[in-house]
């Protein structure tokens, strides 16, 4: 996989919403197997995207906080900071098996899992 190969938009909002639904369970203080998961996910992406993941899907703050603040805050322009958070949403979604990556076609959906 390229840095430059991102999501299907599909696939790009299914991996926002289980990253959504983890930031609840993570607000709440619940533990679940795919929290363990996604924070070692997170280790392994470049500090900016796993910055950009917390803050706009996993921090307590995240339903309130826009796009448009977290790139300001962190200093990049909107189209770097889309850039870095498609890629790190594309690697999220590999890693954690929401998706499966095909030399040939790029990011394909895992049907029946999800």
């Amino acid at each position: 996989m390229t840095k430059e190969t991102f999501l299907t938009k599909q696939n790009e909002e299914l991996t926002e919403r289980f990253l959504y639904e983890a930031g609840i369970y993570k607000t709440i203080g619940k533990e679940h197997e795919f929290l363990f998961k996604i924070d070692q996910a997170l280790k392994k992406l470049e500090p900016m995207g796993a910055d950009i993941i917390y803050r706009k899907y996993l921090s307590p703050e995240a339903d309130y906080i826009r796009h448009q603040t977290i790139y300001k805050e962190v200093g990049l322009s909107s189209a770097m900071y889309r850039k870095h958070r498609l890629q790190a949403l594309t690697m999220l979604a590999v890693e954690l098996e929401i998706i499966q990556f095909n030399d040939d076609t790029g990011p394909v959906l895992k049907m029946g899992d999800h």
